[in-house]
């Protein structure tokens, strides 16, 4: 009757102690997906901060015609659009042209 009771306290606290090991486990995984989505919502707060800077930036119209400007030649009627070309010597071309 006495190894029984040792047998059976045994197998109660293997399975406690297989019980406690998934729960370790699945505390470690829990911490690693908290971890994985805390560094995704740093991540997606510097990109929404950045895209509202930029919307402040654009909702001036100084600022919108000045992109225009800069990015799509725009120009106002009666203005006259310039481009600059810089001047390529044939040694900069040429060195330029090769792989």
């Amino acid at each position: 009757m006495n190894l029984v009771r040792w047998i059976l306290i045994f197998l109660i606290m293997g399975i406690f102690s297989l019980g406690s090991f998934k729960l370790v486990k699945f505390n470690l995984e829990l911490e690693k997906r908290t971890k994985e989505l805390s560094e995704k919502l740093e991540k997606l707060e510097r990109e929404n901060n950045y895209l509202m800077s930029q919307i402040k930036y654009y909702q001036n119209p100084e600022n919108l015609l000045k992109e225009a400007r800069a990015q799509f030649n725009y120009h106002q009627i009666g203005e006259n659009l310039v481009i600059i070309v810089p001047n390529v010597t044939s040694t900069e071309s040429e060195t330029s042209s090769r792989p």
